[in-house]
Order: structure tokens, then sequence, then C-alpha cells
């Protein structure tokens, strides 16, 4: 298993930290490295988590916190994270 550097720690807490304060906006703009950083390490069941709460917290935001174009094209990035993952493990 590869060894987490600082940075990638630093990336995978801020990431977990706005997914826990349903901040859809900054979930979004660091889980993709996060997700990353979790694939890299083999950390199939964090890759899982973290996809799985931003799809719902695309789902629940009925605020348009974010643009609905910007919310279709992560969900289109995480539905295929969700798949590669999904091949992964079997």
């Amino acid at each position: 298993m590869a060894k987490e550097s600082k940075n990638e720690k630093i990336i995978t807490d801020i990431a977990h930290h706005f997914i826990k304060a349903e901040n859809l906006p900054k979930s979004i703009e660091y889980v993709i490295p996060a997700i990353d950083i979790a694939k890299a390490k083999y950390a199939f069941n964090e890759t899982l988590i973290m996809i799985k709460d931003v799809l719902n917290l695309i789902e629940k935001d009925n605020q348009d916190l974010v643009d609905k174009s910007v919310k279709t094209e992560y969900q289109k990035i995480l539905f295929k994270e969700l798949a590669n993952l999904y091949l992964s493990i079997g």
C-alpha cells in the first residue's frame, strides 16, 4: 500500500470535512483529488463512501448552490468513477 504524503492527507481531510459539513461547492472542489488519492492507496471503501456522499449532496441541493450544468458534469464524473471502482473490486 502506498504511503500517503502530508499534502495528500490534507486534501483528503479537507474533502471529508466539506462533505460532512454538506458544503457542496467545496465538496465538489476537493472530491476528485481525494478520490484519486484514495484509489492510489487501494482504499476502495473510502472511495465508495466519498463518491456516494457527494452524489447525495448533489441530489439534495435544492438551493442551487452549484450551477446545474456543473452538477450534471460532476454526476457524470462520479458515476464513471463509481463504475470503474465496481469493475476494480469485482
